[in-house]
């Protein structure tokens, strides 16, 4: 235990019963006894205060910790953010952007100002008023429509028997 053996032990026995005596030896071995467990005691009440410190300081570094890393991910975002949209915003001006991967087929390249959208991308074919096949001093004439054959009471081609009758 403390590098103490057992004639140590036999020796420390024999001068404690020298000095003390036989009659009061058992007193003092109850008041050591007592002084044992009280050093045992305050041994683990500070042990334990300790470990609780401890504990507290550990637990409150990770906080700090986490809290670190969050803002650092938050800062990490905002930077990768602002650099894609610095770095499109600078091939948009220089001409060099290309389609996004999840861009759909036949997208066009803003590196090829010259090139041609699909026909599905196409912009609609403009108005006839638009195009200049009529002059804007004459109004545009739109195609009345042709009269329905079974005339202009039936619906479908079904007659109404009671919107005839007179």
């Amino acid at each position: 235990m403390f590098g103490i053996g057992f004639f140590e032990l036999v020796l420390i026995a024999v001068a404690v019963l020298v000095v003390v005596g036989p009659a009061k030896l058992p007193d003092v071995m109850r008041q050591a006894g007592k002084l044992f467990v009280q050093l045992r005691r305050t041994a683990n009440d500070v042990r334990g205060t300790f470990d609780t410190v401890i504990r507290d300081a550990e637990e409150e570094l990770r906080r700090e910790e986490q809290a670190a890393l969050k803002e650092l991910l938050a800062a990490k975002a905002a930077a990768t953010a602002a650099n894609t949209v610095t770095t499109t915003a600078t091939q948009i001006t220089d001409g060099k952007t290309t389609p996004h991967p999840d861009a759909p087929a036949g997208a066009v390249s803003m590196a090829d100002p010259h090139a041609t959208a699909p026909a599905a991308l196409a912009p609609p074919a403009p108005h006839p008023a638009e195009s200049g096949a009529v002059s804007p001093s004459q109004p545009a004439t739109l195609p009345t429509p042709a009269p329905h054959p079974a005339g202009p009471d039936s619906i479908a081609g079904h007659s109404d028997p009671a919107a005839h009758k007179s």
